[in-house]
């Protein structure tokens, strides 16, 4: 795991936004997960999208 944040919107329309620093991870192909708790519908939503990191 790189990056795991835990964060809870304060407004009833909150949206959090966050960069991902990949400079220490080795070249390969990686799946970025975003999982999304919407506790008004107390309903979890999941994404994976594939990355593909080269050397710059």
């Amino acid at each position: 795991m790189v990056y795991k944040r835990e964060e809870t919107g304060k407004d009833e329309m909150a949206a959090e936004f966050c960069q991902i620093d990949v400079r220490s991870v080795d070249p390969g192909q990686y799946n970025l997960i975003v999982r999304v708790t919407d506790r008004k519908r107390v309903e979890t939503l999941t994404a994976v999208r594939e990355l593909d990191i080269v050397k710059p």
